[in-house]
C-alpha cells in the first residue's frame, strides 16, 4: 500500500467521535491527503482503533481563521496521540 506524501503543516486539530462521547484536542505537524496524526496528551482510556468521527482542522488565510472537517477513522492509538485516516471519495 502506497502512503500519500506528507506535507509539513502545523495546526490545531479536534477529533469528535460519532457517538458523541469523545472530543480530543491536539495539534499536528504534517498532513497527507489520506490522514494526519493528532498529537495529544489527554487521550481517554476507552479510545480505540476503528472508532469513527470527524476531525476539524484549523486553517488561516489573510488573518481569518476557519475550520475544515473530514470524516475519519482512528487507524492507530499511541501514547502520544491518534493516527487518523480521512475518508474521501477519491481513490
Amino acid at each position: 500500500m502506497k502512503r500519500d506524501d506528507r506535507i509539513p503543516f502545523s495546526t490545531r486539530l479536534r477529533f469528535e467521535s460519532d457517538d458523541g462521547r469523545h472530543v480530543i484536542n491536539g495539534t499536528t505537524s504534517d498532513v497527507s491527503m489520506s490522514g494526519a496524526f493528532l498529537s495529544s496528551d489527554e487521550l481517554p482510556a476507552d479510545i480505540k482503533e476503528g472508532m469513527e468521527g470527524v476531525v476539524f482542522v484549523e486553517m488561516s488565510k489573510e488573518g481569518n481563521t476557519f475550520e475544515v472537517s473530514f470524516h475519519c477513522t482512528i487507524a492507530r492509538v499511541t501514547p502520544r496521540g491518534l493516527g487518523l485516516n480521512f475518508e474521501n471519495e477519491f481513490e
